[in-house]
């Protein structure tokens, strides 16, 4: 996976230890991208379980992306085998 350079309120929202977490931006913005990985961040790292984690998008096309790049990122974690 290429590696992704985020801005200092992505990598925020990547590493907070908060319960919730909401990403608001625009189009083209990264959200998808800081969500998989906030999603990866508290699998791996604050050991949430999957059935803790809830996310939402509206398009098909979205929730495809974000399974693969958190499958990607956990990989690169070494979570997954």
């Amino acid at each position: 996976m290429t590696k992704v350079t985020y801005n200092p309120a992505q990598q925020e929202a990547i590493v907070s230890d908060k319960k919730y977490v909401r990403v608001i931006a625009g189009a083209g913005a990264g959200k998808t991208q800081v969500n998989s990985e906030v999603i990866a961040h508290k699998l791996n790292a604050l050991r949430a379980k999957p059935e803790e984690i809830l996310a939402i998008t509206f398009f098909k096309k979205t929730v495809l992306r974000k399974l693969k790049i958190v499958q990607s990122a956990l990989l690169d974690m070494s979570f997954l085998d």
